[in-house]
């Protein structure tokens, strides 16, 4: 069925890894962390929360972006950007 829909398959793989790789490599991590390191705490200040918490923020928007950028171009086609 997406091969109907989607003529070029490589958009459809550019959707995938937006969406997958940078929830495996910079959301989940950070929150893995968090809940790891919650019993013994985050550091003076809590340097290591922050940390997380900027590394998270900063997956999501990338996650956002690029989810945002592959669907415009399964729906307009590549040239569109």
């Amino acid at each position: 069925m997406l091969a109907e829909l989607i003529p070029d398959l490589g958009l459809f793989i550019s959707l995938v890894g937006a969406m997958s790789s940078s929830t495996l490599a910079l959301i989940f991590p950070p929150i893995i962390n968090i809940l790891v390191n919650y019993a013994t705490g985050y550091g003076e200040g809590r340097w290591a929360l922050w940390k997380d918490l900027a590394v998270i923020l900063f997956g999501a928007v990338g996650c956002l972006a690029g989810t945002y950028v592959s669907i415009e171009q399964i729906i307009y086609g590549p040239e569109h950007i």
